[in-house]
């Protein structure tokens, strides 16, 4: 799809005027990578405004109660990672404690042994 087709398909399309003039005016000029990130943003603000118009009040009073429900979810799910690293942390310190006393009997066997052989 070329420029002008994009700007037919624009224009025939049900996004808001101003926004339609808002791209229009985009496309005027040079149409670079950033430019037409602007024309998706302007599509998308305008799906995201028709979108919201779309929803009642119990409709967001809903989605409000799943979003709370879902952030205590998180919190929880934290706090219980939060906790079980605690203790895989300390299980770690303690079999790393357990191998430097088995290392240090180790070494004093070695020791002893040799002080034997002499």
């Amino acid at each position: 799809m070329n420029i002008q087709e994009f700007k037919t398909k624009i224009a025939a399309s049900n996004i808001s005027a101003d926004r339609k003039q808002k791209i229009e005016t985009l496309l005027a000029g040079e149409v670079t990578f950033d430019i037409i990130e602007q024309v998706k943003d302007l599509i998308q603000e305008d799906i995201e405004a028709d979108t919201a118009s779309l929803l009642t009040t119990e409709d967001k009073a809903v989605i409000a109660e799943a979003q709370a429900e879902l952030s205590a979810d998180l919190t929880k799910a934290e706090k219980t990672l939060d906790e079980d690293m605690t203790f895989v942390e300390g299980e770690i310190k303690q079999t790393n404690d357990q191998v430097q006393q088995l290392n240090k009997a180790i070494d004093q066997s070695k020791i002893d042994a040799l002080k034997a052989s002499m």
